[in-house]
């Protein structure tokens, strides 16, 4: 095994002169107060977004700019996948699964649209990504099978088979994709802390608290979701809490959502795990809509700050790596938000929040 010098100098150093081009607040309210889309497709076009401007300026296609966005987010896994010794190739891989799983949620909402809703797809087939991430099956046969067997076999190359085959007779009965997605969340996050056992015990230190908090800050905002939405009963939510949390373990979170009532949840939540946060969650706003803005702001600033100290660390760790993927796959987020406000003629506030 490479000693951590030896691993990492090439590949941090390379990746801090990234950081350095990252779109900083300045971008952001600059995108935000441009004028319309094609204004604020211009200003990406001396950034290292210039590609998304390109598909749009010849398409003039938002969602084949966003196609594009996902491709140059998937590029940066496969770029350090290339760069990194073997014993980390296998980390990455797992990284790069979220994307394998969201391009197949896309995938499998169009064949939900056709087959189970007899709504026509043919509008929208055209924004699926087609090229490989890491299994290579046949998009368009899953779009075409009507048949229960002929959807499994063209799933037989991947690791989702066995997820569609228990969770199809509630599809077609109760007409719904949650419990399927959700358990292609569990998936992703499963086969992520796996492989974190195959790490270094200092890299495996430094992955599991990240990916813990972003496991807390999933699992709060599902949780929320759940009492404030669905009105899920403990026992219901249970079966999607997601294991491995940082600091909010699956029995806590039972504890929490069976004794608290909708005002005192979420300051509970924060209070057992981030209690530097909870004070702000006590807000007196009731607006619904209100409060989910204010907690997906409150859980950004926590997983800010665990990125900021990992890129104040060790330099040879892969505290770097991790560091930048998250800083990319949130500045993409951003940007796919804003692009979207400006497509629908959102106001300024409106994006900020």
């Amino acid at each position: 095994m490479a000693s951590p010098i030896k691993r990492y100098a090439f590949i941090n150093a390379k990746l801090k002169t990234r950081l350095s081009l990252v779109l900083g607040d300045e971008v952001f309210t600059r995108l935000i107060k441009s004028q319309n889309l094609g204004e604020a497709m211009l200003l990406l076009k001396e950034t290292t977004f210039a590609s998304v401007e390109a598909v749009y300026a010849r398409t003039g296609d938002l969602k084949m700019s966003e196609l594009e966005l996902m491709r140059a987010e998937m590029a940066l896994y496969q770029e350090i996948h290339r760069y990194v010794d073997t014993d980390l190739q296998e980390f990455v891989d797992a990284l790069l699964m979220q994307y394998e799983i969201e391009n197949f949620k896309n995938v499998f909402r169009l064949w939900f649209d056709r087959w189970i809703r007899k709504r026509d797809i043919s509008y929208a087939s055209g924004y699926i990504l087609r090229e490989p991430v890491l299994y290579s099956y046949d998009k368009d046969a899953v779009l075409a099978a009507g048949e229960d067997s002929l959807l499994l076999d063209s799933l037989k190359a991947t690791s989702f088979v066995d997820i569609v085959k228990n969770n199809l007779d509630e599809i077609r009965t109760d007409q719904t994709m949650f419990p399927l997605e959700m358990d292609l969340d569990l998936l992703f996050y499963n086969n992520l802390l796996r492989q974190c056992e195959k790490l270094t015990v200092k890299d495996r230190d430094i992955v599991l608290r990240l990916v813990g908090v972003e496991i807390d800050l999933e699992n709060i905002t599902r949780i929320i979701r759940f009492k404030f939405f669905y009105h899920f009963s403990a026992l219901q939510m249970q079966k999607y809490i997601i294991a491995g949390g940082h600091r909010l373990k699956p029995d806590k979170l039972y504890a929490l959502y069976s004794s608290s009532g909708e005002a005192e949840l979420l300051p509970a939540l924060l209070g057992s795990g981030y209690g530097s946060a909870s004070a702000l969650a006590s807000s007196s706003q009731t607006d619904i809509y209100k409060r989910m803005e204010m907690v997906e702001s409150i859980l950004e600033e926590i997983l800010k700050g665990e990125v900021k100290k990992l890129l104040l660390g060790d330099p040879f760790s892969i505290g770097i790596m991790m560091s930048y993927f998250i800083i990319k796959k949130h500045d993409i987020h951003r940007l796919v938000s804003i692009l979207n406000g400006k497509n629908y003629g959102l106001p300024e506030d409106r994006m900020k929040s």
